[in-house]
């Protein structure tokens, strides 16, 4: 861990230690869901398992990414006055972060001994020719988890290309609309009115738009609310997604895991954003903040630590308990590792 706490940070104007202390634990949230921990019928109770409801707590994380990025770039942006420097700059950072992933999973087997077998070039060949043969395939990347990537560059060029017109009514309308076309897709594909409105685009390129509009628009004094409006609106949110997925559960049959987007989501995730702002010194004196920053260069790199660990595999008890932070302080560290390097920071810190 001497890699993580003494690397260097960049110390970009506007960073706010209780956004990136969020973004720590969030990414640990999302850890916590691709780990599976407490999973499967030796911890279930009837259809539940406490897996699931930790699957489902945890999925406040990559929409509160959504929103926390639509915010710094806001600010940004309203900071420097330079709107298409400061997007086409994120944008190409993160570009070239996708690349590099898309390029690394495609060489990086989840598993070594099928690559013995079969011929690891072999293995490489028909992974490429799966992912580029399906426009749908290349942009959720060549591994399910890394969907987050494509979609948050792909939502911000969306995003900033739309707010050009400044009518922000007709906007929220618009994004609106394509987030209930993204509910169709997931949490809400079996449901008679959503389901059919579903055009069949991946969910998460039509969820994040709105996500990310919300913290654009939050950017400065334009849209701010008080501590109390935004906890209740945090803890509402977190309510109702709970009873919302229960819900579905019990009318739809639809399991409580996997729910990137629900109709609460965007309260949820906002409000949590705002009672961040309220709190701007959360969390200092804690490693927390520093970590944070490492946010995008873990959720990139984490899916390889868990095929090195096998953490997706049940197992004792104290395993279940254990491989998920295992997988984040070594990732953590390796990622640090690589932020030493100042050609290579700009995409991991």
């Amino acid at each position: 861990m001497d890699a993580v706490k003494h690397a260097v940070f960049p110390q970009g104007a506007g960073r706010m230690p209780s956004i990136d202390a969020a973004r720590a634990i969030a990414i640990f949230a999302v850890l916590a869901i691709h780990c599976d921990p407490f999973i499967g019928p030796v911890y279930s109770i009837g259809r539940i398992s406490p897996g699931d409801l930790l699957d489902l707590g945890a999925r406040f994380a990559v929409p509160f990414f959504f929103v926390v990025s639509g915010y710094l770039l806001g600010e940004r942006c309203r900071k420097s006055g330079r709107d298409l420097r400061v997007v086409s700059g994120f944008s190409g950072r993160l570009l070239g972060l996708v690349l590099f992933g898309y390029a690394f999973y495609l060489l990086w087997t989840p598993d070594w001994n099928a690559a013995w077998e079969g011929g690891w070039i072999r293995l490489a060949y028909w992974r490429a020719a799966a992912l580029f043969g399906d426009g749908w395939n290349l942009l959720a990347g060549p591994r399910a988890h890394l969907w987050f990537l494509p979609a948050l560059l792909i939502g911000t060029l969306h995003v900033f290309a739309v707010t050009r017109v400044k009518r922000r009514v007709p906007c929220l309308v618009y994004f609106a609309l394509l987030y209930a076309m993204g509910l169709g897709v997931g949490a809400y594909a079996d449901h008679p009115l959503l389901g059919p409105l579903s055009p069949g685009v991946p969910a998460g390129l039509m969820c994040a738009p709105l996500i990310i509009a919300t913290g654009w628009w939050s950017a400065g004094d334009t849209v701010r609310m008080g501590r109390r409006i935004a906890c209740l609106l945090f803890i509402g949110g977190t309510v109702a997604t709970f009873v919302e997925a229960w819900t579905l559960l019990h009318t739809c049959g639809v399991p409580l895991e996997g729910h990137d987007f629900l109709l609460a989501t965007p309260f949820q995730v906002w409000g949590l954003l705002n009672l961040l702002r309220s709190y701007p010194s959360w969390a200092v004196g804690t490693p927390l903040p520093q970590w944070g920053r490492y946010t995008l260069g873990v959720y990139a790199g984490h899916v390889a630590v868990m095929e090195v660990l096998g953490a997706r595999e049940g197992g004792g008890l104290l395993w279940e308990f254990l491989k998920t932070p295992l997988v984040y302080l070594l990732t953590l560290a390796v990622v640090g590792l690589l932020a030493r390097w100042p050609r290579v920071r700009p995409f991991f810190a």
